[in-house]
């Protein structure tokens, strides 16, 4: 008997290969002769670089940034050759606040810029940053005005394991923002000014954010 064992991570309890191993330490107790084998996953938030360096190896880079509310902190990111796997709840996870109207005002996503910065240092050609488990929702504003084209010779990659788009009742303010601690009058201030950035967005750069899936991933990041 052939038995696959794949389980996610439990916030905050235990991680993916902490999972897969008690899971298999009982499976062979009970079924000694089985064959039984694990992969470690994730959903695009806290534990991803792990998974993606157990299965691409790599090289661990830290760099000093700043977490969401620009409190000084450390974050690593993987080196696969010329690619480059930024976790962004390492920087702005949800785990390392406490959702409040305060924090909605306040977390920012550009501490994730130290990051990128250096992914293109080491010569990093292509960058992907995985969208889960950020207590930011700001828009992607941080980090984007904290980069300012700083990184426009790189293709850059989002992974989601969402299609929310970027404003609107699908959108990353009312569709997400309660959990980041959003009041209902917060929430629809900030949907207005995503609407208007999505608009801006769509008449200068010729890019509809409402039409493509996952915008509004990670507070919009």
């Amino acid at each position: 008997m052939k038995i696959v064992i794949a389980i996610d991570s439990f916030k905050g309890s235990a991680t993916s290969s902490e999972l897969n191993a008690a899971t298999k330490a009982g499976v062979l107790e009970a079924l000694p002769e089985a064959n039984v084998v694990s992969f470690e996953i994730a959903d695009g938030g806290e534990g991803t670089l792990s998974t993606l360096h157990a299965g691409l190896g790599g090289d661990w880079v830290t760099v000093e940034t700043v977490d969401l509310l620009e409190r000084p902190c450390e974050a690593s990111y993987l080196l696969v050759g010329g690619q480059a796997f930024i976790e962004s709840a390492s920087v702005v996870g949800i785990d390392k606040i406490t959702p409040s109207p305060e924090t909605f005002e306040k977390a920012t996503t550009k501490g994730l810029a130290k990051l990128f910065e250096d992914a293109v240092a080491q010569g990093a050609q292509e960058i992907y940053l995985t969208l889960g488990g950020t207590g930011t929702s700001d828009g992607g504003r941080g980090l984007f005005e904290a980069l300012n084209g700083k990184v426009s010779e790189v293709k850059l990659y989002g992974i989601s394991d969402v299609t929310n788009v970027y404003a609107g009742p699908e959108g990353y303010s009312i569709f997400f923002g309660k959990q980041k601690g959003g009041t209902s009058g917060q929430i629809a201030a900030q949907n207005e000014s995503a609407l208007a950035f999505a608009a801006k967005m769509k008449t200068e750069r010729g890019i509809d954010l409402q039409k493509i899936p996952g915008t509004g991933a990670a507070g919009g990041l």
